[in-house]
């Protein structure tokens, strides 16, 4: 691996900028950064993950015209990118999520094309909160899997590590590291795991959620929930949407937007009819979701312990307190 060291981590972005289109974190979220007024990159967790740099909210699949025979027209991606700043439950959720996007049977071709051309910056986690449960996942506050740079804060000063070809390439011309940065940086890392102090148990998780699949448990833990669907806006990993055409005159386009599983209309059929009626049924498919049914399709828990839905529900609905009651069954 490739180490070295920023000693100014504006400039050092300010270069990137002029050859890449760098999104970075904001308090409320990622975005394009033009200039580094606005940086944030080593704050706690953004309020929204950055899923939406390769999933966005709302996208245009293609355009289309009512009276022309051929091909609809599909928006193709034409710059390189650096997405900097991740965290690495965050980076995590990317690679479970490219088990549903980019799988054997199925392909995003939206998804997979902003993948591919996005130089991943990850960043040590030094400010794990008490809703953070990363740990549970075996997730390491530097964890090196799946980013091509990874990024940890030493006093201002950032020890840089090249971790894939591409990532060495952009940081070929820094200063070398020395033996000091590389001991600060283990040091920094220690304390921070010293203050994960929440895990929850998964031991047989998935088989026991089956079981307690008709107990009363569900509408007693979800009677104080809201359905504003805030923990699945939030979620890195939650995917769920919807695909609609609007169209104006001769022309028109398929737009693809987020949804929620929480939403009381999401499994509304055409007769009427609603198999989810009740929010302790919809609770209950997300939680059964995440740890049972992606587990049994994709081999993965569909969750990565970043805590934002424990930390911004407007009820303080804790998932963690849902998983231990499971596991007591």
């Amino acid at each position: 691996m490739n180490t070295k060291i920023i000693t100014n981590i504006k400039k050092f972005i300010e270069e990137l900028i002029l050859n890449y289109a760098v999104y970075g974190p904001t308090k409320d979220g990622f975005i394009q950064f033009e200039d580094t007024n606005d940086i944030n990159i080593c704050s706690e967790n953004t309020l929204k993950a950055p899923k939406e740099i390769f999933f966005p909210q709302t996208e245009v699949m293609f355009t289309y015209q009512k009276d022309k025979k051929g091909e609809a027209e599909r928006p193709v991606l034409n710059e390189k990118r650096i997405l900097l700043g991740v965290k690495p439950c965050d980076v995590k959720s990317f690679l479970i999520m490219d088990r549903l996007f980019d799988n054997d049977d199925y392909k995003d071709p939206y998804y997979i094309e902003r993948r591919r051309s996005t130089v991943i910056m990850g960043i040590a986690c030094l400010s794990p909160k008490d809703t953070c449960f990363c740990n549970s996942f075996d997730i390491s506050l530097d964890n090196k899997e799946a980013v091509d740079i990874l990024l940890t804060d030493i006093g201002g000063r950032y020890l840089t590590t090249g971790i894939s070809d591409k990532g060495s390439e952009i940081i070929d011309n820094l200063e070398k590291a020395s033996q000091d940065d590389i001991k600060k940086a283990e040091e920094v890392i220690k304390k921070a795991k010293d203050k994960l102090n929440s895990k929850v148990s998964l031991t047989d998780l998935s088989n026991k959620l089956k079981k307690v699949f008709e107990d009363d448990m569900w509408k007693r833990m979800t009677d104080k929930c809201l359905g504003c669907a805030t923990c699945t806006y939030l979620c890195p990993t939650c995917h769920c949407f919807d695909v609609q055409d609007e169209n104006l005159g001769k022309e028109g386009r398929r737009v693809r937007l987020w949804d929620s599983c929480q939403f009381p209309l999401f499994t509304l059929h055409t007769s009427g009819h609603n198999p989810r009626e009740h929010k302790s049924e919809r609770i209950r498919n997300r939680v059964m979701h995440k740890f049972s049914y992606f587990k049994g399709n994709f081999g993965e828990i569909a969750c990565v312990g970043c805590g934002r839905c424990v930390e911004n529900c407007p009820v303080n609905f804790d998932i963690r307190e849902m998983l231990e009651m499971v596991s007591s069954k």
